[in-house]
């Protein structure tokens, strides 16, 4: 499944340096893909509550939402290069992106 974490990426209690590093720490994240600061997409085998529930050490009482994504739901002005790394279903090929060995 995908989901989107959102955050402050202006709050000072924890930095955007410290967000990337956790999600690429976070066993929990498959895939990842950082379009702009305070947004990820994940890719993740487990599911919301889980997901949610391990981004809690982190951000704290820090607000943060961690959402499912669903392709055919959404719209905007995503780059194209997003939504390739979304419909795929190997490795991304993409820059700032992340995928666990």
């Amino acid at each position: 499944m995908i989901f989107l974490l959102s955050y402050n990426p202006f709050d000072e209690k924890v930095t955007a340096g410290q967000v990337d590093g956790f999600v690429r720490a976070n066993r929990n994240v498959r895939e990842w893909y950082c379009p702009f600061i305070g947004t990820f997409y994940m890719k993740s085998s487990e599911n919301l509550n889980t997901l949610t529930e391990s981004f809690r050490p982190m951000f704290g009482v820090t607000p943060f939402i961690v959402t499912q994504f669903v392709p055919a739901y959404q719209g905007g002005g995503l780059a194209p290069a997003i939504w390739t790394w979304v419909n795929a279903t190997d490795a991304p090929v993409i820059a700032l992106t992340g995928i666990r060995p």
